[in-house]
């Protein structure tokens, strides 16, 4: 699971600083629906940018989390992740040989 961690440490600094935005919210005295907002604008804020695969499944990761725990919009949670599917289409894909390896017939 060497892949699982940095999707484990970008998850965790979206939902971070989602904690961060919603108890500041709450301590201000802002009523629990604003607080919500509050902490998904500073979710949406802190996922990793899209310039790399490992990034873009972070990305997914994070969006995947929010959605289990109700922290952004399910309105929001398809625009995000076709920023994601948008994003990998356009990064260099890397080189995969086309067709059968080239192996020559033995000699008779």
């Amino acid at each position: 699971a060497p892949q699982s961690a940095p999707l484990d440490q970008a998850v965790q600094n979206c939902r971070a600083a989602y904690d961060r935005a919603f108890a500041a919210a709450k301590a201000r005295g802002v009523d629990n629906y604003d607080s919500k907002q509050t902490g998904s604008e500073a979710f949406v804020k802190a996922l990793p940018n899209l310039t790399s695969e490992d990034n873009i499944a972070a990305f997914i990761a994070c969006i995947g989390h929010a959605m289990v725990f109700g922290l952004i919009t399910r309105v929001d949670c398809p625009s995000l992740i076709s920023a994601a599917r948008s994003a990998r289409a356009v990064l260099p894909r890397k080189a995969n040989p086309i067709g059968r390896p080239h192996n020559p017939l033995p000699e008779k």
